[in-house]
């Protein structure tokens, strides 16, 4: 009951508007674990990707050798954590 209360449609009927959606683009970091390929939660666009690999939790050296193609990170190591930081589209409700 109390998530109909609170849902983007609900709030605009009871204030009296109508509810508009757009496509925004977010920004996304992710932890993962080297593997040849591992992927990431969303899918990424455009070409503002970036994998860091990590050593004790700490950023150390961007991957130049990696790829990203929609969820799919490729170009790592076995092993080794890295830091994903890419773009992805949602939809805003307001």
């Amino acid at each position: 009951m109390q998530d109909a209360l609170l849902s983007p449609n609900s709030i605009a009927l009871l204030s009296g508007n109508d509810v508009s959606t757009q496509e925004i683009n977010l920004s996304g970091r992710e932890v993962v674990t080297g593997a040849t390929s591992v992927n990431i939660t969303e899918t990424a666009v455009g070409d503002k990707i970036s994998v860091w690999e990590l050593k004790d939790g700490v950023i150390s050296q961007e991957v130049s050798g990696a790829t990203v193609s929609g969820k799919a990170v490729s170009g790592l190591s076995e092993g080794k954590q890295y830091m994903v930081f890419y773009e992805y589209k949602s939809t805003c409700w307001y």
